[in-house]
């Protein structure tokens, strides 16, 4: 029974940690994707005539519209890091506090994991929402 249980966490633990790096890393290509579409249009504009500059802003214009539209977001990377660096403080310093045994050591350890990836979600949001920018002003 003891052996199904930690099998059984342990398959938990791996699905759900791996469902946050996709989700993080999907939204990281995501915005680098639109960086660079947004680099190569700016080249682009400067080597162009009027012509091209007005059809690049119009084609900016649709890419941002998706984004400006109120939807709800299925993925919080600042709030899932946050949340995460909160639960592995709580954590590491738990196993701080019982100072001897396997559990000590693994709510220490697995505190500073999570803490450890929360920090890192908290820097890719960050990252992202800079990114994720729009380069050319509304009002033109």
């Amino acid at each position: 029974m003891n052996t199904l249980l930690i099998l059984f966490s342990g398959l938990v633990a791996t699905v759900s940690a791996g469902t946050l790096v996709f989700l993080g890393l999907r939204e990281i290509v995501t915005i680098w994707i639109r960086h660079r579409m947004r680099i190569e249009w700016l080249h682009a504009a400067a080597e162009s005539d009027e012509e091209s500059l007005a059809s690049m802003l119009a084609l900016q214009r649709v890419w941002d519209a998706p984004r400006l539209a109120k939807r709800p977001r299925l993925f919080s990377a600042g709030m899932t890091g946050l949340f995460l660096c909160f639960i592995g403080g709580a954590c590491s310093h738990a196993g701080v506090a019982i100072r001897y045994g396997a559990t000590a050591v693994g709510l220490h350890v697995g505190g500073n994991l999570a803490l450890g990836f929360g920090a890192f979600l908290v820097v890719a949001a960050f990252l992202a929402r800079f990114l994720g920018r729009p380069s050319i002003s509304r009002d033109a």
